[in-house]
């Protein structure tokens, strides 16, 4: 009697990227070229991840805080 486990349902990515990541990869380096004494020339792609989760992050947290008035998002 082996009863089959139904897997756990997969968490979904963003469907669409919401930063360019060329700019933030340009941005980072330059950042870290002025602040940094290590050279950096490369970015991994979960950096770029991370930061298009944090702006995702970003807004749904600012639509959660709006008021449910009006039609504009302020």
């Amino acid at each position: 009697m082996n009863q089959r486990i139904p897997p756990e349902p997969r968490k979904r990515a963003p469907a669409t990227a919401l930063i360019n990541a060329a700019a933030v990869r340009r941005r980072a380096l330059q950042l870290a070229a002025d602040t940094r004494a290590h050279r950096f020339t490369r970015m991994s792609r979960r950096f770029i991840q991370e930061c298009n989760a944090r702006v995702e992050a970003l807004i749904r947290q600012r639509i959660h805080a709006i008021p449910s008035v009006g039609r504009t998002i302020r």
